[in-house]
This record gives structure tokens, sequence and C-alpha cells, in this order.
């Protein structure tokens, strides 16, 4: 079990007095509120923070100890936020959010268009869920959907697919 959990994200520097907008995980709220003290991942390092002030508001706006301007806040803004994995009242074990989260990492293959490239991530959606498939560079969302999916390869990690006419040709516009 690692040392450290990620509980949330610092966003963006907030005004010029050293705050910024952060995602916290609602599971992990009442611990960062309660212990005043998080932790903000620089290269290898977990570097501690006192909590001065939090406001609620979507996203949150945190203020931490020695975080005085703008300046500061933009150095470890888009940071992981963690604590002491032994601080949290409980353990959240990460359980696949969908049925294709094992394809993480795998390539989708279209039967017309040949590879499309990685799966990156999958999200559930009301319809279906959704693949972030990354392709040259750039992201884009394929229908996890099983009249589209054709093999699912375990032993060759990828995802034969037929998918609709135009579907690439119009994530390539974007």
């Amino acid at each position: 079990m690692s040392e450290y959990t990620e509980i949330g994200k610092l966003l963006k520097a907030h005004g010029v007095k050293g705050e910024l907008k952060c995602f916290i995980e609602d599971e992990y709220l009442e611990d960062v509120l309660e212990s005043r003290l998080v932790y903000v991942t620089q290269g290898n390092a977990e570097i501690p923070y006192f909590i001065e002030s939090i406001r609620s508001s979507d996203p949150f706006l945190i203020k931490l100890e020695t975080i005085d301007s703008k300046e500061a806040a933009v150095d470890i803004a888009h940071k992981p936020l963690t604590v002491p994995t032994s601080v949290l009242s409980r353990i959240i074990v990460e359980e696949p959010d969908t049925e294709y989260d094992f394809t993480i990492g795998w390539k989708v293959i279209d039967e017309q268009h040949g590879e499309i490239g990685t799966i990156t991530k999958v999200e559930e959606y009301p319809q279906q869920a959704m693949a972030f498939v990354e392709q040259d560079g750039r992201e884009i969302l394929i229908p996890m959907h099983p009249d589209l999916i054709i093999e699912v390869n375990e032993s060759d990690h990828f995802v034969m697919m037929n998918l609709p006419e135009g579907l690439i040709d119009m994530t390539e516009e974007e």
C-alpha cells in the first residue's frame, strides 16, 4: 500500500493572495478538513502545507500556508494533493468504474481504418461507457457499445471494433 494517497488536485491560481482552486474527492474531504494538512506532489517528493483556509465553491478555493502570492500559487498549480494514508479514516479501495476499465492501455483497432490508438481511460455515461483514446497526440472519444465491439482480445490487449462510418473522420476535423 502506498505511503500517501492522492485525495485531489490543485487546479489554477485564484486572485493575487495565493489562493488556488482545487478539487478534493468527496470521500476524503472530512479527513482533510479535520487534519488541516495536505501534501503537494512536486517531482518525487511530497511537500507538506498547512491549510489556512478552504472555501466551498465549485471548485473549492484553498489557501495554503507560505503560499502568499499569485506567483507562488502558479508554481504549485495543477499538482496532485495527497495525505499520508495512515491519517485517513477509511481506505478507499479503487474498484473499476466500468466494465471496460481493464482495457486501459490497450489498442483500439477498427475493421475499416486499422489501429486507431491507445485507450487512456474509460468513463461511464448514461448511454454507455466511453473510451478516451490517444491518437497522434490528441484525445478522441469512442463509444464502448456492445454492438460496435467485435472482439476483446485479452492475450494481445486490443479491442477490435466496427465503428460507424464518419466517426473517425469527424474526430479528425476537430
